[in-house]
C-alpha cells in the first residue's frame, strides 16, 4: 500500500513539473505587425535668415487635408521580466496627404495635388503587461526613427494644364535620406490563441517630426491607428 502511494506520489509529481516546463513563457518572441492609420499633417514656423514665412504656414494648415495610411514590419521581443518587454525590428510606413488651394481668387482654379510619402522605420519599444497567460494587457511607449524617404507628388490635370507647369509631370518622384524621428503610446491586450502564439491588438497614437534643414517651415504630423500583431514565442 506505501509503495502504491508512492508511485502515485511521483507520478503526480512528474506530471506537475512537466506541465510547469510546457507553460512556462520564452524570453524571446517574433512578431509581424501591420496597422491602417489616419494621418494628420501640421507646419509650423521656424526662423530662416531671420525670417518666418507665416503665410506658408497658414496655406499648408487650411489646405492640406488628412489622408489615410498604413504602417507595417517585423519585431524582435525580448522579455525583462514578469511586466516588461523590450522590442525593435524594421518597419515600413507610408503617409498619405492631399492638398486642395480652393481660395479660386480671381478665377484662378484649384492647385490639386497628392502627397505619399515612403519611410523605412527603426523602432525601440519598452512594453507593460499585465494579467494572465491567455489574456494579458499591453501598455506600450516607443521611439523611432524614419530614414530614407521616398516622395510621391501627384498633381490634378487642371492645376498642370492652366498653370503651365511645363516642367512638372502627373506624378513627380524625389528620392533623399533624411532622419525624422517620432514616438508612440498604445494601449490594448495579448491574447494567446495556441501555444507560444499570441495575437495582440492596440490601439496607438504617433507624433512625428519631419526635420528639413533646407526647408521654410517646421512640418510635424500625428497617426491615430489600430495596431495588430502576430507574435510567437522561440
Amino acid at each position: 500500500m506505501i509503495k502504491l502511494q508512492l508511485f502515485f506520489m511521483v507520478c503526480f509529481s512528474s506530471t506537475t513539473f512537466f506541465s510547469q516546463e510546457v507553460v512556462k513563457e520564452s524570453r524571446f518572441k517574433i512578431g509581424i505587425h501591420g496597422a491602417p492609420e489616419y494621418y494628420i499633417p501640421r507646419a509650423s514656423n521656424k526662423s530662416k535668415n531671420g525670417s518666418t514665412y507665416s503665410n506658408i504656414v497658414e496655406a499648408q494648415n487650411r489646405n492640406f487635408s488628412p489622408g489615410f495610411s498604413y504602417s507595417l514590419g517585423v519585431q524582435v521581443i525580448y522579455n525583462l521580466n514578469k511586466f516588461f518587454e523590450l522590442t525593435s525590428g524594421v518597419g515600413f510606413t507610408q503617409l498619405n496627404g492631399n492638398y486642395n488651394d480652393n481660395a479660386n481668387w480671381n478665377g484662378f482654379p484649384n492647385i490639386e495635388f497628392r502627397t505619399s510619402a515612403y519611410y523605412g522605420e527603426i523602432p525601440l519599444m519598452l512594453s507593460f503587461t499585465k494579467g494572465e497567460k491567455k489574456i494579458k494587457f499591453v501598455s506600450s511607449f516607443d521611439v523611432a526613427f524614419l530614414f530614407a524617404q521616398h516622395y510621391k507628388l501627384r498633381y490634378s490635370q487642371e492645376s498642370l494644364e492652366f498653370y503651365a507647369f511645363n516642367d512638372h509631370e502627373i506624378v513627380q518622384k524625389a528620392e533623399k535620406f533624411d532622419v525624422n524621428f517620432r514616438i508612440g503610446l498604445s494601449l490594448g491586450i495579448d491574447y494567446q490563441v495556441a501555444a507560444k502564439t499570441h495575437l495582440r491588438f492596440q490601439p496607438q497614437i504617433k507624433h512625428g517630426w519631419l526635420i528639413n534643414p533646407d526647408g521654410l517651415v517646421n512640418n510635424s504630423f500625428v497617426n491615430i491607428g489600430f495596431n495588430c500583431g502576430l507574435i510567437r514565442e522561440f
